[in-house]
């Protein structure tokens, strides 16, 4: 059994600096020459909707957190009234000579202040640790977006690298299935090929022909979905060297170690570990309808009356300060019921989080066999290109000498073809996959892309 597997891209750390951001003025996506993935980055950053969307929703749930400390600060209040009073007043008994009957008509007008102060009150305290908590969800799944960007963007790149070598490698093909047609073609005019052999490379030509086009559509619409992500489309991208060796970017690690980082690192299980704490908080929040809360108040009034029954106008000031205590006696279950309620949501999030840990670690354990598999597959398939050229070679030079058919030079050609798409898929595939374990083990930064565009050359085609 394997107990180390080639992993990650730490092993060759370079600086990384962000290419200019280049506007864009209008609805049509500004064209860009000879770019690089660090430019791809810096565009992705400016314009992705996906990214910018998670910044937003970060600064939203940060106001969260400022609302929920308010109820700490003291409460300022204040109160204005004003009356237009009818009073009249009778006398029902009695013998006192200053009463009597009575009526006037006159306005009057108050108006105060009231300053609370929260003392004791576990609902608003278990309110402000559940915001502090739902802030640090809210930055773990700003930089959750920002791997992803980084990785959407990585791959965009490379799809386009590779939309781009199949290209070539379709062209390359077409035009040697032409060189092979026309050649059967002269030699059936002067009697020296069967009709059959000729259709065969009529057929294999016109094939050749049909799979460029599928070729430069697939090329077209991953250019598309690139310039989605950016906002800018590219005439032309920096490229892997022929030369590349994948293989080189990766360094030894124990598998179990890795295991252990991605258990100990994944954002998306500290998210979810996270939202269990609030699920927590929110429990202790409804079982606070159960204690009691003391608020310290001072009230400041004054009352004008401009009259009155008797005729003087009066003015009336107070100031009062109290410390109030609320104590919940019964609310006809309304408490135990939100908290039942809040203890169910609680257990519900326990089971989201498991499910999240045994998804995260089975997409590691994937992760890591594909790496283990794709090793591999890369040094047989870079083998078979290099024995299918010599295939092919040696299959041309024998039609020429008339010992090998017109099909062996065609099937040789076909098997040229497929073995260099499927390198190329093998080889993009691996710089994928490390990054996605670099993502799923929380580490993807900028740096990775940083290595990778290191190794990329100005493109020679546009």
């Amino acid at each position: 059994m394997l107990t180390k597997i080639k992993i990650s891209l730490v092993g060759c750390l370079l600086a990384f600096s962000c290419a200019p951001v280049y506007a864009q003025t209008d609805s049509v996506a500004p064209i860009i020459d000879g770019s690089d993935l660090a430019e791809i980055l810096a565009d992705a950053r400016k314009n992705d909707p996906t990214y910018q969307s998670s910044k937003l929703r970060l600064d939203a749930d940060l106001e969260g957190l400022h609302e929920a400390r308010s109820f700490l600060f003291p409460q300022l209040s204040a109160n204005v009234v004003a009356n237009d009073i009818d009073e009249s007043q009778s006398v029902t008994g009695g013998d006192n000579p200053f009463l009597g009957r009575g009526q006037a008509e006159y306005t009057a007008h108050s108006y105060g202040l009231q300053l609370r102060q929260v003392i004791f009150n576990p609902a608003i305290f278990s309110q402000v640790k559940r915001a502090q908590i739902e802030a640090e969800i809210a930055t773990a799944g700003l930089e959750i977006a920002n791997q992803d960007l980084l990785l959407r963007a990585a791959e965009g790149y490379f799809e386009v690298l590779l939309a781009q070598d199949n290209l070539e490698l379709s062209a390359a093909n077409l035009k040697s299935s032409e060189e092979q047609f026309r050649q059967v073609e002269s030699r059936f005019e002067v009697g020296l090929a069967t009709r059959a052999e000729q259709q065969q490379a009529l057929a294999r030509w016109q094939t050749s022909i049909a799979a460029n086009i599928v070729a430069q559509n697939d090329m077209q619409n991953i250019e598309r979905f690139l310039e989605v992500i950016t906002g800018t489309r590219y005439s032309s991208l920096a490229a892997l060297p022929d030369d590349t060796n994948v293989l080189d970017l990766l360094v030894d690690l124990d598998r179990a170690n890795w295991i252990d980082t991605v258990e100990m690192n994944n954002l998306s299980l500290y998210q979810q570990q996270l939202k269990l704490e609030v699920a927590g908080r929110s429990v202790d929040i409804e079982k606070a309808g159960h204690y009691p809360t003391l608020d310290a108040v001072v009230d400041y009034g004054t009352r004008v009356n401009n009259g009155g029954i008797f005729g003087a106008a009066t003015r009336n000031q107070t100031t009062n300060a109290s410390l109030q205590l609320s104590i919940p006696i019964f609310t006809g279950g309304r408490v135990r019921s939100r908290i039942r309620s809040a203890n169910y949501e609680f257990e519900a999030v326990r089971q989201d989080l498991s499910y999240t840990h045994s998804l995260v670690m089975t997409d590691a354990e994937n992760l890591l066999d594909q790496l283990s598999s794709q090793t591999q597959t890369i040094e047989a398939l870079s083998k078979a290109v290099d024995a299918s050229t010599l295939v092919l070679e040696a299959k041309q030079e024998g039609f020429r000498a008339g010992i090998e058919t017109n099909l062996n030079v065609l099937d040789a050609q076909r098997d040229l073809f497929q073995a260099g798409v499927n390198y190329n898929s093998a080889k993009y595939d691996t710089l994928i996959i490390i990054l996605k374990l670099e993502q799923i083990a929380g580490n993807l930064s900028e740096t990775h892309l940083g290595v990778l565009n290191a190794m990329l050359v100005p493109s020679t085609t546009n």
